[in-house]
């Protein structure tokens, strides 16, 4: 299996720089449909098609950060870059995961230059993925700090536990 690394490619084959703001980042895999025959229950064999992964696989960076950490890659407006993906990996990627919601959403997206990545990035630095941290400061309606909990709800925690 080979792994992404974060420098760009020196091949002269096309390149993309992919973006994406999922925080946990994601195997890149692209399937080929094959036949095969498939035993049938009660006797005999019927041919289907079955998705088989290629061995080629590339790691797109996620934007989360340890606490008190230092990113690993670059990031821009939320999103991981992530250079160096082939160009044909990343067109066949994308015509196999075109209706994901992720793809759909705008949360990973490519370009062949690193400038109209990091512009684009810029621009989508709003896009919320829900899979954000939460901000203790505003936390969302239902839920609220252990030390504002009242005297009767804290007793029904402690006696569950």
């Amino acid at each position: 299996m080979a792994q992404q690394d974060n420098t760009p490619r020196k091949t002269g084959t096309a390149t993309v720089t992919v973006a994406s703001k999922l925080p946990h980042g994601l195997m890149m895999k692209v399937y080929d449909m094959v036949e095969v025959d498939q035993l049938v229950m009660g006797g005999g064999m019927r041919r289907v098609k079955e998705a088989r992964p290629r061995e080629v696989t590339y790691r797109l960076n996620g934007n989360s950060v340890a606490q008190n950490r230092a990113p690993g890659c670059e990031i821009i407006g939320g999103f991981a870059l992530t250079h160096g993906i082939p160009r044909d990996f990343w067109d066949m990627w994308l015509s196999q995961h075109k209706d994901w919601m992720a793809v759909k959403n705008g949360l990973i997206f490519a370009h062949d230059g690193l400038e109209d990545a990091r512009a684009e990035s810029t621009e989508k630095k709003d896009l919320r993925s829900n899979l954000e941290r939460i901000n203790p400061n505003k936390l969302p309606r239902g839920l609220m700090h252990a030390d504002e909990l009242d005297k009767d709800t804290r007793q029904k925690i402690e006696q569950a536990a």
